[in-house]
């Protein structure tokens, strides 16, 4: 049940990232480039993160060393919060990185009419995971696209839309399944 209602929270959450982005008319708004360096957010989404990553991480760690996994992760997200630049955009990274793979876990087993979609767009939500915790700036320089090129920001709000209509229609089959 918890698989079906996260696909239907993530299809809301990337139809609204594509509404706003699509009507928004931000010219060089020094506010709208600020967004990833956000701390805050980035902490409160980096320790979701490290926490969701611990909670991932048990099973590989032995029964000694589990006790430790949470306040580690707690010690990690404050490391990262004294030291790190860019701190929302490793944290929105790692957070389509986490995504991905709870994704892909949870869909491995379930029949679908168009199972290759999901892992595909999967495998794209991941690997600019990746890019975006590798390389922060690369979102601040995404965002400055959006404000210079209605294609860009047109572009971005339709792959947005899409993976929104994707994990709609993968969420209302996944629930239909589990009743």
């Amino acid at each position: 049940m918890l698989f079906p209602f996260s696909l239907l929270c993530a299809s809301l959450a990337s139809l609204l990232c594509a509404g706003a982005l699509s009507l928004s008319r931000i010219r060089s708004s020094p506010e709208f480039e600020k967004i990833p360096r956000n701390r805050l957010a980035g902490l409160a989404l980096g320790t979701f993160a490290l926490l969701w990553c611990a909670h991932e991480a048990t099973p590989l760690v032995s029964d000694s060393m589990v006790k430790y996994l949470y306040p580690l992760a707690i010690f990690c997200a404050w490391v990262a919060y004294m030291f790190l630049d860019f701190l929302l955009a490793r944290a929105i990274g790692a957070l389509f990185i986490l995504l991905a793979h709870y994704f892909l876990f949870e869909s491995f087993a379930l029949k679908s009419p168009f199972a290759p979609s999901l892992p595909l767009l999967c495998l794209l939500m991941g690997s600019f995971g990746i890019l975006i915790s590798g390389k922060p700036h690369l979102l601040r320089d995404i965002l400055r696209r959006f404000q210079k090129s209605d294609s860009w920001r047109i572009s971005a709000s339709i792959l947005l839309f899409a993976y929104g209509v994707v994990f709609l229609s993968f969420g209302i089959f996944y629930f239909g399944q589990a009743r």
